[in-house]
């Protein structure tokens, strides 16, 4: 049994990267730090570790490998997944059960957040240069574009404000955040 401690951290990593088949290229923690996300290449697609036991909980996406980004929501209900395939996923993270994928708008994007409410993506698209919002809960919105926001540069990393109203993109040429404006009717 091991505990997630500095001293520990080199080992920690190795088993986790070697749990991936060599590569980690997405990690979360979830709300109270108890358990931590990582997606990566190789032989798994996510993983589900706690890392007061060290033990590997759960693994998600099947057959699909290749994470290339990962989000959760900030009460660690929600995890989504940005495979390979840029079709990404949503999990009902407690249960480990697949729920809504989104297909449209996730081309070329490298990074992603959800809003707090989970009820909004935010991508960045490197190879445009541009931020797209869309909508993840069932209904009018489930994979619809509600704004395509033209940031410039390379996006290369979302978060967004913890009461939803803002996302944060990084620009990998310029070295600048772009703030972005997501409250209600802004759009």
């Amino acid at each position: 049994r091991w505990r997630f401690r500095l001293e520990d951290g080199t080992r920690i990593v190795q088993e986790i990267v070697a749990a991936h088949g060599g590569s980690i290229r997405a990690v979360a923690f979830n709300h109270n730090g108890r358990l931590v996300i990582t997606g990566g290449g190789g032989n798994s697609w996510a993983k589900l570790w706690d890392l007061e036991s060290g033990k590997d909980i759960r693994e998600f996406g099947g057959a699909v490998q290749r994470v290339k980004a990962l989000a959760l929501t900030p009460d660690s209900k929600t995890l989504a997944l940005l495979p390979a395939d840029r079709q990404v996923r949503l999990f009902d993270l407690a249960a480990g059960q697949p729920g809504r994928r989104l297909r449209a708008g996730f081309h070329h994007s490298q990074c992603f957040a959800l809003t707090p409410d989970g009820s909004r993506a935010v991508l960045g698209r490197p190879g445009t240069g541009d931020v797209i919002v869309m909508g993840t809960t069932p209904g009018n919105n489930l994979g619809l574009t509600l704004a395509t926001i033209p940031a410039g540069g390379s996006p290369g990393g979302v978060a967004i404000s913890p009461n939803g109203r803002r996302a944060y993109v990084t620009d990998q040429i310029a070295d600048q955040v772009h703030e972005i404006d997501l409250k209600p009717g802004s759009l």
